[in-house]
């Protein structure tokens, strides 16, 4: 699985936290952090996952956690639906 933010990780702290709750949450699941990269000029990032457990997780909820993740690091709290 391949997670990514176009948010301005470089120069944005929230950007960064969030990359870094992202990774607490995936290796707190035992999923690994298998490549970490940012595109040249800095301003996005994409997360390589592997899931060598086979750990039962959807793409639906990486999605809505990586949003949590963003609030989190905004200072916003999360709507609950």
């Amino acid at each position: 699985m391949i997670l990514y933010g176009n948010d301005g990780y470089e120069k944005d702290q929230r950007s960064q936290e969030e990359v870094e709750l992202i990774k607490r949450y995936l290796a707190d699941r035992k999923l690994e952090v298998s490549e970490f990269g940012q595109s040249t000029e800095g301003f996005s990032w994409a997360i390589v996952v592997s899931n060598r457990q086979r750990n039962r997780i959807s793409t639906n909820t990486l999605e809505k956690r990586l949003w949590e993740c963003w609030q989190q690091a905004c200072g916003i709290e999360a709507v609950k639906a």
